[in-house]
């Protein structure tokens, strides 16, 4: 696991793991979290919560990811910070 401070006193974690066939790649925060209505729309394209967001990065992120055969989940709580886990098949060559 790596943690990187972030100016603001942010933390964000980052581990990688093996999970049978797959990797998973776990990102956290603990920043202020998602609210659970709009814990639901994240991954739609150009929803933001922010003025100047476009709201296309998660749901890009979906779609290369479901392309590869993997998938993508995010996990949030006000308060708590977020968490999300890309889980990717292992290919061999």
């Amino acid at each position: 696991m790596r943690s990187t401070l972030f100016n603001g006193g942010g933390r964000i974690d980052v581990q990688v793991s093996r999970k049978g066939a797959f990797v998973a790649l776990t990102v956290r925060d603990d920043g202020v979290g998602i609210e659970p209505e709009m814990r639901a729309r994240v991954f739609e394209p150009y929803f933001s919560t922010r003025a100047a967001g476009a709201g296309l990065g998660l749901a890009i992120a979906r779609k290369v990811v479901e392309d590869h055969g993997g998938t993508i989940a995010l996990e949030s709580a006000p308060g708590e910070g977020t968490e999300v886990t890309i889980q990717l098949p292992i290919t061999q060559p």
